[in-house]
């Protein structure tokens, strides 16, 4: 996108996010999973291993859309 200010042009650059906003359900999961981590901070230790926490956000993401 090109903006011009007081005759100035600035190029920025946009994402997907800006013109088509962020998909709900992963905002959802996304929310659910921070929910989760603060109401139980034991569960923590599960940032030590992304993996398992990627599928524990997709199954908070799921189960809210279902």
């Amino acid at each position: 996108m090109e903006l011009i200010v007081r005759g100035e042009a600035q190029r920025l650059d946009l994402g997907r996010h800006h013109v088509g906003g962020y998909w709900r359900p992963t905002v959802v999961g996304a929310q659910l999973l921070l929910d989760q981590l603060i109401g139980h901070p034991e569960q923590r230790l599960l940032l030590a291993r992304p993996e398992v926490l990627v599928d524990l956000a997709a199954k908070l993401a799921r189960r809210e859309a279902g």
